[in-house]
């Protein structure tokens, strides 16, 4: 499995991170010259430096239904969102949160937020803004409802539909091109074999997922991502109801060894349909690991101890081999997005 090593995340609505390296440039050099001209802080390199300690400060673009941009203490994070027109209005405005973060402990919109956009001589109305929402691709909405047609009681139409899908997934990556996003998907206080084994499974998606400390993300171009976490969520309480299914299994070791089982059975089963396609296979493994580094420089490996229990894991394969995605379809909400 792959980890990254961030300071600490923070639980916070899940958004989409994207990664278009020109516009994160700009973004960047922005925040630099509003830091160093504007408020004649004192960087070292990519760091500021705060009373004798360094933050890196990371600058992200995302998308989110309810916010045009953030600022996340715990991991020293400002996010733009990708619709907003002045990102330099809202950069100021979230670089204030970090002043009053840093010398108050306050990430309130009160009094101490105002004086400090007083004192840089911000104008009020940075603190005021609205955006559109971002809308779900058609394609995804498409493939969700081909997954859904395995609710079908006959296994092998069920197998047809899942099957279907991915082939949509591998025809699209031939046929376009994509943002390469990030969304975190899961927070836990500790990565469990089922979140692993999710993981896995998520990989036939054309997705990278990556443990970060407290929270499981998928990075890949953005239609693989809307599909990747459709999938997360389903087999997040899936696996739990196959492994009821099997009553003479028992103990934490089988438990374990079932989800990997699942895991390698599904992943086993998905090669059928990689072998015909290893032409979009390639091109996006090329996509994904020319764009990991930017989204994470500090990428390692994390191998863990395992106790393999045989029966457990030889009833997961099994059931890994019949496992089909079938879930219903939500209705997304409609709200505006605000600077936080």
């Amino acid at each position: 499995m792959l980890y990254c090593n961030p300071p600490q995340y923070r639980s916070q609505p899940i958004a989409t991170f994207i990664y278009p390296e020109k516009k994160l440039r700009e973004i960047k050099l922005a925040a630099h010259q509003i830091m160093k001209q504007e408020m004649q802080l004192h960087l070292r390199g990519k760091h500021l430096v705060w009373n004798n300690y360094l933050y890196r400060i990371q600058f992200l673009i995302f998308e989110d239904d309810t916010r045009l941009g953030y600022f996340d203490p715990e991991h020293m994070e400002i996010g733009i969102h990708k619709s907003a027109k002045n990102f330099r209005d809202i950069l100021r405005h979230e670089l204030a949160h970090l002043i009053a973060y840093l010398r108050f402990g306050d990430l309130s919109h009160g009094k101490i937020f105002r004086a400090i956009c007083k004192e840089y001589g911000f104008p009020p109305e940075i603190g005021k803004a609205t955006g559109p929402l971002v809308q779900e691709s058609r394609m995804a909405t498409k493939i969700k409802k081909l997954l859904a047609l395995a609710e079908s009681t006959n296994a092998h139409e069920a197998e047809n539909a899942a099957l279907k899908a991915q082939e949509m997934l591998l025809k699209h990556d031939l046929e376009e091109e994509s943002d390469m996003v990030m969304r975190r998907i899961f927070s836990f206080k500790r990565a469990s074999t089922k979140h692993k084994a999710i993981a896995q499974i998520l990989r036939t998606y054309g997705v990278q997922p990556i443990f970060c400390r407290k929270t499981l993300e998928i990075f890949g171009q953005r239609l693989h991502v809307e599909i990747a976490e459709y999938v997360a969520h389903f087999l997040s309480n899936e696996l739990d109801h196959l492994y009821k299914n099997e009553p003479h299994l028992s103990g934490l070791a089988a438990k374990n060894s079932f989800f990997r089982g699942i895991a390698e059975g599904f992943c086993e089963k998905a090669k059928k349909t990689e072998a015909d396609h290893e032409r979009a296979l390639v091109k996006i493994d090329f996509a994904l690991q020319k764009a990991i580094p930017l989204a994470y420089p500090n990428l390692r490996t994390f191998y863990s101890r395992i106790v393999n229990h045989a029966e457990g894991n030889l009833a997961g394969k099994k059931t890994g081999h019949k496992l089909n995605i079938r879930h219903g379809i939500s209705k997304t909400k409609s709200t505006k997005l605000f600077l936080k």
